[in-house]
């Protein structure tokens, strides 16, 4: 497929333009756009505009007379030795449309308000080029022979001109409806329908081309102006008060009414102004900055039972790592460096049984069945050893795929340095995990086999124990050539990978069904080698009933520190997560060692014999304490204590627990420094609770609040640009949608 640079599209201009026109436009393709401010969105709805068309005489008018006074202000810069001849709005005549006053939109399927969202300046710019380039080399009529299409909304869409489509590159999903509008109405600047609005540019061409204001004024100072011009059409008509007035009145009944009482009030028609050309000209340097750190987002369980749900997810996903962008990181997106997620849809390729499960699914509560196998099923698959691989290969297969497609289009991306992230969900975690680690279950088997014939030898009598050493040297060599294929075969991704997001994610419990126990000693190689991918992050809700904990998994004592939590996204002061101190948890159940030291006397000396771990505070021992005091009264209940013995330890456990503020609260957090056995970064990120959050109605709805959580999109973007976070106040955008309107 061909791709169109900036220069194919002035060779369009320059046969459909003004030699005048095309000057300017070179002129604002050559602008430095280092000192401009980045326009990231598409929402032109500005007050200063709305304000042109309102308070100003005509906003059509202000914006050409302001095109106007600059063209002559650049001619005065060039000629400061000529006489440049004054203008006023006055002189403005009716020109062809620009195609800097055009823009094309498009509108998504199951959009209810059947909301046109404009393109960006730079993509609006190129699709107009190729449309009137196509228009000029048929004669006017569009031709569908050897069209290339444009690619737009941040290189993840390409626009086909002639179908008046925009259909995504990297996924599959039904194309969206585009349309170019040169006639917009007051207030939203919607288009107004291509097939009304054609008509309504030919007819003010016909009867107005060349006129100016100054030449269609007339008498009438006072009252309401009068109507020059009609143009009747099937559902509306047009009145033309001028050249650069334009109203559009609709001809049903309710509409008829309402002019009637209003015209009988004194009041002037009821009707819809009408603008030709957008508020805003398409400028070349609206556009965003190039890709410099892709994000792969792996879906995990539940794909099945809805296909499209990851593309769902990955563009909520994307409008809110957009806004966070926009408004954290508008210094990045000036330094021209931007992030972009894709989707890997790879469940619904798989064949899998060939629908065995299904013919074996029993008919009654048949929806609840239905559910159980297109959810809970991919974890029998995965743990099958007749399925495990087809999965396995099926997220490598997609992975490998969109990279390469992603570089062919982008091919500045890796020499220029581009990083490449996973965000990985829920079971998809696992899966990504043992791609990138080479994990098999081969060689637990192995392993388990090894320790099983070590362990037999000693029974073994002398004669059969050659028999093992043998079959010991066959298994080395079998291990060296293993080694050697694997060696050649190459990496199984053909990226490097910069960070693992792990999001909702089994695989700790995973890793520990495949016999990882904690050890003294244990370091993060131990899950994830810096060679294989720089950090890794395991993110969860608290009440996400599928997520774990990854770091206890390593060193046992991180059992009892709390994970670090994520910041919530609107709080405008936030502690580097480096410089966050340790917090310990306090576990409010009764365990044995708990009991052992709430037999501890005041004095400190324990009765039965234990020792307070090591590390803990005095007031975390104090709150163990208190953990007993259930059983104290259960104690007495039960007659196993008398009560002056119970009355006695129940003072001294008052004694104990109000002996200091900050123990009577008991759900404050203690810090301590960590000692050098600890972690060299932490991997466990926990999101806040909220305030009124519900843990029962939480558990159902945790695992899939990720993709549209501004906190775990904030998180994520301090750390694909952690040289670059910020400490500036908070930069925000013109667009209030921000880079999310693209996608």
């Amino acid at each position: 497929m061909d791709y169109r640079s900036p220069a194919d599209d002035f060779e369009v201009l320059q046969s459909t333009t003004s030699l005048d026109d095309v000057a300017a436009m070179q002129m604002q393709f050559q602008m430095n756009v280092d000192d401009e401010e980045l326009l990231v969105g598409s929402s032109y709805e500005h007050e200063s505009v709305l304000k042109g068309s309102n308070g100003r005489a005509d906003g059509d008018l202000f914006r050409r007379s302001n095109a106007r006074k600059s063209e002559l202000a650049a001619d005065a810069d060039m000629n400061p030795g000529q006489n440049n001849l004054s203008w006023s709005p006055e002189d403005e005549a009716v020109e062809e449309m620009h195609p800097e006053e055009a823009r094309w939109f498009y509108r998504e399927r199951g959009d209810k308000d059947r909301h046109w969202t404009a393109f960006i300046g730079y993509d609006s710019l190129r699709i107009e080029c190729k449309y009137r380039e196509l228009q000029l080399g048929d004669g006017g009529v569009i031709s569908e022979h050897n069209v290339e299409t444009i690619s737009a909304r941040g290189d993840l869409f390409e626009v086909d001109v002639v179908s008046k489509k925009c259909f995504p590159i990297y996924w599959a999903a039904e194309a969206v409806d585009i349309m170019r509008g040169t006639w917009f109405l007051d207030g939203t600047w919607q288009p107004l329908d291509a097939t009304y609005a054609d008509l309504v540019e030919a007819e003010h061409m016909r009867r107005f081309y060349q006129q100016t204001v100054q030449a269609d004024r007339t008498t009438h100072c006072k009252g309401k102006k009068p109507v020059i011009h009609h143009l009747q059409l099937t559902e509306f008509h047009i009145d033309w008060n001028s050249p650069f007035e334009v109203f559009m009145f609709s001809d049903n009944r309710s509409s008829k009414l309402m002019r009637s009482v209003t015209s009988s009030l004194g009041f002037s028609k009821y009707g819809v102004r009408l603008h030709r050309g957008f508020c805003e000209e398409a400028r070349p340097d609206d556009k965003l900055p190039e890709i410099t750190h892709l994000m792969f987002v792996v879906h995990g369980i539940g794909q099945k039972m809805d296909t499209n749900r990851i593309i769902k997810s990955c563009k909520t996903f994307r409008q809110s790592i957009n806004k966070q962008m926009n408004e954290n990181f508008g210094h990045i997106l000036r330094n021209h460096q931007r992030a972009e997620c894709l989707p890997v849809e790879w469940r619904s390729s798989l064949k899998l049984d060939d629908g065995v499960v299904e013919s074996v699914t029993l008919h009654k509560v048949r929806g609840l069945r239905e559910l159980m196998n297109s959810t809970v099923m991919d974890v029998m698959y995965y743990d099958s050893p007749l399925y495990r691989s087809e999965l396995v290969h099926g997220l490598q297969r997609e992975l490998n795929r969109l990279y390469d497609m992603f570089c062919l289009r982008h091919p500045y991306f890796e020499a220029s340095g581009g990083k490449v992230s996973i965000v990985a969900h829920s079971l998809g975690a696992v899966i990504t995990y043992d791609i990138i680690t080479g994990w098999n279950p081969v060689c637990l088997y192995d392993q388990y086999v090894n320790e099983t014939l070590d362990e037999c030898i000693i029974d073994l009598a002398e004669e059969k124990r050659g028999l093992y050493y043998e079959l010991e040297r066959a298994r080395k060599r079998v291990k060296e050539l293993e080694a050697i294929l694997v060696s050649d075969s190459g990496p199984t991704l053909k990226f490097k990978l910069d960070n693992l997001f792990l999001l909702g994610s089994p695989l700790p419990v995973f890793l520990a069904l495949r016999g990882m126990q904690p050890r003294d000693g244990n370091t993060l190689k131990d899950i994830l080698p810096s060679s294989i991918c720089k950090r890794i992050f395991n993110i969860y809700h608290p009440f996400d009933p599928v997520a774990y904990r990854m770091e206890p998994l390593l060193l046992k004592h991180y059992e009892s520190i709390h994970p670090v939590t994520i910041h919530k996204a609107d709080v405008t002061s936030r502690t580097p997560y480096e410089d966050l101190k340790t917090e310990l948890i306090q576990s409010t159940k009764i365990s044995e060692r708990d009991k052992v030291y709430a037999t501890t006397s005041p004095s400190g000396e324990s009765t039965s014999g234990g020792n307070a771990p090591v590390g803990l505070s005095r007031k975390y021992q104090q709150a163990s304490y208190a953990s007993t005091f259930a059983d104290l009264v259960w104690s007495k209940w039960g007659g196993s204590h008398k009560a002056t013995k119970f009355n006695e330890e129940l003072k001294a456990l008052h004694k104990m627990v109000s002996s200091d503020d900050d123990t009577r609260s008991s759900t404050s957090a203690k810090y301590h420094n960590i000692d050098p056995t600890d972690l060299e970064y932490r991997i466990d990120y926990v999101l806040r609770e909220g305030s009124l959050e519900s843990q029962y109605i939480s558990a159902i709805t945790s695992h899939a609040s990720y993709w549209a959580s501004p906190d775990v999109s904030l998180f994520i973007l301090t750390h694909l640009f952690p040289e670059d976070t910020q400490t500036e106040p908070k930069y925000m955008s013109k667009d209030s949608n921000g880079a999310a309107a693209h996608a």
